[in-house]
């Protein structure tokens, strides 16, 4: 029901997937999947936002991180920060949203994660970029995309690349 919902929103069916994306994480909640309450957190975050309900959005968040540190529960956490990121990024709320691609920076490398280092770079590359930290931001991101040696032409690689070429 949580995924479903969250498709739903993204093809334009707001309110139904909305709803049904709240009920999905109710029954997680109820039944006891803890394994998994972060990521339902973040993805009904995620629909939040895209729904433009942000309270409710970082709310979410907030309670996903909790429960992470609660339960240990850590392998979305880069996400987590990297999404939270985005709704201070919308809000024009830059130091908080440099503070959370930081952490979720710090995360992904921590777990070497590289898709996920790769994507918190890239945004956090663009943010200086976009304040005038060009050589910053080039100094950030090519040493983690060139730690890729295939999947090129996957969404965060071509993004990544794209900025790169940008900055050089």
């Amino acid at each position: 029901m949580l995924f479903r919902g969250w498709a739903l929103v993204h093809i334009g069916e707001i309110e139904e997937g909305l709803s049904l994306a709240r009920s999905g994480l109710a029954v997680w909640e109820r039944g006891g999947v803890g394994a998994f309450l972060q990521q339902g957190r973040f993805v009904l975050a995620e629909t939040c936002i895209v729904t433009g309900r942000r309270d409710e959005a970082v709310e979410l968040l907030k309670t996903a991180l909790a429960h992470g540190h609660q339960t240990g529960e850590r392998w979305c956490e880069a996400r987590v920060h990297h999404l939270h990121a985005q709704v201070f990024i919308a809000s024009e709320e830059w130091a908080h949203a440099e503070q959370c691609l930081r952490r979720a920076l710090d995360i992904a490398r921590q777990q070497n994660a590289r898709s996920f280092e790769l994507r918190s770079a890239t945004s956090l590359g663009r943010l200086w970029c976009d304040q005038g930290q060009r050589r910053a931001a080039y100094d950030l991101l090519a040493p983690v995309y060139g730690k890729f040696s295939e999947g090129f032409d996957t969404p965060d690689l071509r993004q990544a690349k794209v900025l790169l070429d940008e900055l050089h």
